[in-house]
């Protein structure tokens, strides 16, 4: 699960309780654009570049800025 709604990752233990194998979000409000930088470079390096979820949500995270406040949760 990826979402990209400000301060969502409190949500964390009810989706993986209901079955998420997985749970994205920031821990804060994140500014305009990197909610969108990180959707496009997780699914690139995933999709694109083959990379397993943790080195392409590390990937996602590193951009700069507010990429840098999204979690992942398992």
């Amino acid at each position: 699960m990826l979402s990209t709604g400000c301060s969502t990752a409190t949500l964390a233990a009810p989706f993986l309780e209901a079955g998420a194998s997985v749970y994205i979000a920031p821990t804060g409000d994140p500014y305009g654009p990197a909610p969108f930088m990180v959707v496009v470079t997780l699914y690139y390096h995933l999709l694109a570049l083959g990379q397993d979820l943790s080195a392409a949500f590390e990937a996602a995270r590193s951009v700069g800025g507010d990429t840098a406040m999204f979690a992942l949760y398992d």
